[in-house]
């Protein structure tokens, strides 16, 4: 077993040590190649300690003491490198150079780097190891059965901690490929992540003097310059269930500890010094200040503070003594977003998507819930270093209401979400046409099978009764199509698409156009009808022609832009058209190639149709 180290430290998690640097005798990969400058790894005192209780998966309240630590690297860098593609082996590079240089040693690594899903990112196994002591009636410190719980860990430079070659940190990401120590850095694990704890039971730890034993590479698995300074120990009481040690050093934490990039997050620090002015960055120490406080008589501060673009996982604030230029940590958590452009909008909106968050340099699938058990993808974006990508995406068919859009990660297998709430929207095929001439609806995010009622806004007079498909869409078909009424003159006038079920409500325009001698000569044209969209055939209802009701005088209307109702004093107006529901004849399917035009279906399972009386009366509800 190593021998403790009793260095106690001035500042929190920041060590002071002499640099020692011995040499390795292994063969270098080729003969140009220097001496291997090995790393040389070095554990600060565990401080910040703390007991908490928390029910862990046996169902069960345990006791917990959480703690802040830190590995530093006092030689050249630690790189540890893998290729899954080929093995899931591990390996460490030695260089001859503090930055860049030749690779010297090449070896592989007892260990297995494993994917943590609750720290977001790949962790090193046996990197370190917590260990609790308790002195006896003899006065010896004595090692118990307890021990931490976490013994893998995401290698990254946190922290500069000594001044050892350029400074340049190479090391900013934890993933499957490479992550290590770089010459003069740092890594920082604070008593808030997960595991970094030591499980003292479920009962009350008793009263007595104890030790923490950190150890940086336990099991002697990596290339080091010196194995005999990795340890360091922090003494500390228990007395009526509290800790009592000797030197309370500063602590910061915020509220909350987890959130998306732009969370508003309330940063406190107590025991620092009174009066003195700390500033606040994020990631490091060379990165911008985003903050600046002071701080009061009590030692505190108590500052709002937002997250910064950031990749997801664990991150820390970084508060910087004025003074001093000591540094204590804040741990928080960044999570995945999906922020959306808007918020609804009807079928083949196209919708913003902006993400943040995520795995840097991950591909992020987007997909959109249709339904429950159908989904389809909508965009595939790529994250930047910083976990961020945005694009776009169209609305595909889907019924009226909300609807799920959400993003994953394909590498860390993040998610976020948000919701997009359809609208309905009707256009006519053509949009404009002469009095007489044979115009179709196209209908979209409708309720499922519903009917729609087309009809003139102006006097609700009804034009045609659609029922749409399992999407709630319907196609500009020749079964749906209606003919202008021949007595409205040029001009615009509103069409209004009524869902007879959900009571939503789309408009759109017409235009009548004039008719002149030649055009009254020619035969109406059929219209161009739109492509139709891909989708599961539905059962379609069949129904007979709804009997036309007596006719019934209606206002000539005058072609303006909003046409305005005028009673004409000498004569009557013609019959009002029906709304008719067109079933394909002698039961004859409808025609193939229009899966959004509703399938057969029994008479046990179609809503009754809807009389022209029956459309009068919910017209008539409507406006009251």
């Amino acid at each position: 077993m190593r021998t403790a180290s009793a260095t106690n430290p001035s500042i929190r998690l920041l060590l002071v040590f002499a640099i020692c640097v011995a040499t390795a005798s292994l063969s270098p990969l080729s003969s140009q190649a220097g001496q291997p400058l090995y790393p040389d790894l070095r554990t600060a005192p565990p401080a910040g300690l703390r007991i908490d209780q928390m029910r862990l998966s046996d169902g069960l309240t345990h006791y917990l003491l959480r703690f802040d630590n830190l590995i530093g690297n006092w030689g050249g860098r630690l790189e540890i490198v893998a290729n899954f593609a080929s093995s899931r082996d591990l390996y460490q590079n030695v260089y001859d150079s503090y930055n860049g240089g030749n690779l010297v040693i090449h070896q592989r690594v007892a260990s297995d780097l494993i994917y943590h899903p609750t720290h977001n990112h790949f962790h090193f196994q046996n990197f370190a190891l917590y260990q609790l002591l308790k002195k006896d009636s003899k006065g010896i410190y004595r090692l118990t059965s307890r021990r931490g719980s976490k013994t893998s860990f995401c290698i990254l430079d946190t922290v500069k901690v000594a001044t050892i070659g350029s400074g340049t940190s190479l090391y900013t990401n934890c993933d499957n490929r490479r992550q290590g120590l770089s010459a003069g850095w740092g890594d920082v694990y604070m008593a808030g992540l997960p595991e970094q704890w030591i499980d003292l039971g479920t009962s009350h730890p008793t009263d007595g003097d104890y030790a923490i034993l950190s150890t940086a590479d336990p099991h002697n698995l990596l290339l080091e310059a010196n194995d005999a300074n990795n340890s360091a120990t922090t003494y500390f009481s228990i007395r009526n269930g509290q800790i009592v040690i000797g030197q309370q050093l500063p602590s910061c934490d915020t509220t909350p500890r987890s959130g998306p990039v732009g969370t508003t997050v309330h940063l406190f620090c107590t025991r620092l010094t009174a009066g003195d002015t700390v500033d606040i960055r994020w990631g490091g120490l060379s990165t911008p200040v985003l903050a600046t406080a002071t701080v009061d008589s009590n030692g505190e501060i108590l500052i709002p503070v937002t997250v910064p673009p950031a990749t997801l996982g664990n991150h820390y604030y970084f508060i910087t003594s004025r003074s001093t230029s000591t540094s204590t940590l804040a741990l928080f958590t960044v999570t995945p977003r999906l922020v959306l452009s808007q918020a609804s909008g009807p079928v083949g909106t196209s919708v913003g998507l902006a993400l943040t968050g995520f795995a840097s340099g991950e591909s992020i699938s987007v997909r959109y819930v249709i339904e429950s058990t159908t989904t389809t993808i909508i965009a595939t974006l790529t994250a930047d270093n910083r976990g961020s990508a945005s694009g776009n995406g169209v609305v595909p068919p889907s019924v009226l209401g909300p609807h799920s859009i959400q993003a994953t990660g394909a590498t860390s297998g993040a998610r976020a979400q948000a919701v997009f709430s359809v609208i309905p929207s009707v256009r006519l095929i053509p949009s404009s046409g002469t009095a007489g001439a044979t115009v179709s609806p196209s209908l979209r995010g409708f309720q499922r099978y519903e009917y729609v009622t087309i009809e003139l806004a102006s006097t609700g007079q009804d034009l045609k009764l659609v029922r749409v498909s399992s999407t709630g869409s319907a196609n500009a078909t020749t079964t749906n199509a209606f003919v202008i009424p021949r007595t409205l003159t040029p001009g615009n006038y509103a069409i209004r698409a009524v869902g007879q079920t959900s009571g939503a409500i789309a408009t759109t325009t017409l235009t009548v156009l004039a008719t002149t001698s030649s055009l009254q000569n020619q035969s109406v044209a059929t219209p161009t009808l739109e492509p139709l969209p891909t989708e599961a055939p539905a059962p379609t209802a069949s129904a007979s022609a709804v009997p036309s009701e007596p006719p019934q005088p209606i206002p000539a209307i005058t072609a303006s832009s909003e046409p305005q109702e005028a009673a004409s004093p000498t004569s009557t107006a013609p019959a009002k058209p029906t709304a008719t529901l067109t079933a394909p004849e002698g039961g004859t399917p409808a025609p193939a190639g229009e899966p959004d035009q509703p399938p057969e279906a029994s008479d046990e399972s179609v809503t009754p149709e809807p009389t022209p009386t029956t459309l009068r009366t919910r017209r008539e509800q409507r406006e009251r």
